[in-house]
């Protein structure tokens, strides 16, 4: 069986609990292969917007979500979550079903994620935005990747409807889309047409 379903992480680990994050990281990364998993990469990213913050990026394939959520309901895994709340400050993670993407086309590359759960009630608004933001991405050499819809979030408190990935140049090009004068009214409409938002570029 082909493993087209994808989990997400991002995590801002604690920086004086290195050691524990570590075990925790190997220890949950041995519950995912034993459950199918495949690790397709993991990226170090820096927060440009959110309230969710963090360092590291990482995708997993697996053969399907019953896997994923099998594997966090284990016994096995549920012995590692004190570890994990004693050395993560903040972790969300995402499933995304039948998705034929298992990685970023370039280790190297430069790339936003960016994590939304759009406003019902401000659909106007969130057409708005992303009519004006469109032009600003593709201004600063955004190439969009993907955007795969968010089925479930197994581990965390930030909602997210979909994700979706932009390749740049550079994480400098990246940046310079919301400093960009052009962007900046957009904001409000952003803020309206989003019940959340978060956005990360990789290091």
């Amino acid at each position: 069986m082909a493993n087209d379903t994808l989990l997400i992480t991002l995590a801002q680990p604690k920086p004086d609990q290195t050691e524990t994050f570590h075990g925790y990281v190997g220890s949950s990364t041995e519950l995912a292969l034993a459950a199918g998993g495949e690790i397709s990469s993991r990226f170090g990213v820096r927060q440009l917007v959110g309230d969710a913050p963090a360092a590291i990026f990482g995708l997993a394939t697996f053969p399907s979500a019953e896997a994923i959520t099998t594997m966090f309901d284990s016994p096995e895994y549920q012995e590692l979550v004190p570890a994990r709340k004693e050395s993560i400050d903040c972790v969300n993670t995402y499933v995304v079903e039948d998705t034929p993407i298992t990685g970023l086309p370039d280790p190297d590359g430069a790339y936003l994620v960016i994590l939304a759960a759009p406003d019902p009630e401000a659909i106007d608004d969130l057409q708005t935005y992303q009519a004006g933001a469109g032009p600003i991405f593709a201004k600063h050499g955004g190439e969009p990747i993907v955007q795969l819809p968010v089925s479930s979030s197994p581990i965390g408190e930030t909602p997210a409807a979909f994700v979706s990935i932009v390749e740049f140049g550079s994480a400098k090009a990246a940046e310079a889309v919301f400093d960009d004068p052009d962007y900046r009214p957009l904001i409000a409409a952003r803020d309206r047409g989003l019940a959340s938002l978060n956005v990360y570029v990789t290091t």
